[in-house]
């Protein structure tokens, strides 16, 4: 099958990079010099588990058009021969997964 295109990796890799101590640590100065210095870690990471339910909820939104624009590319590839073709393929492998 065609290689998938994983749009949204860069969202990710740039969450992850903000969860290293070093940049936690940065992050965590700049929120204190806003907001004073009551404000610690466990806001912190509150604010950090926002963002991450943001992301997901982002990918959730983007799954519509990840999945058609890569039907779209596997049909142009020649894998399927129309959308309604890969859309049935696809059907019926999540269906039997789940017998």
């Amino acid at each position: 099958m065609a290689e998938w295109r994983l749009y949204g990796s860069d969202r990710k890799d740039r969450f992850e990079k903000e969860l290293v101590p070093d940049e936690l640590a940065y992050t965590l100065m700049c929120y204190q010099k806003e907001l004073g210095m009551e404000f610690g870690v466990p806001e912190l990471l509150e604010l950090e588990k926002i963002k991450a339910l943001t992301l997901i909820a982002e990918a959730i939104n983007d799954a519509p058009e990840f999945l058609l624009d890569n039907v779209g590319r596997a049909v142009k590839e020649g894998i399927f021969s129309s959308v309604p073709e890969a859309l049935e393929s696809i059907a019926d492998a999540i269906l039997d997964q789940n017998t």
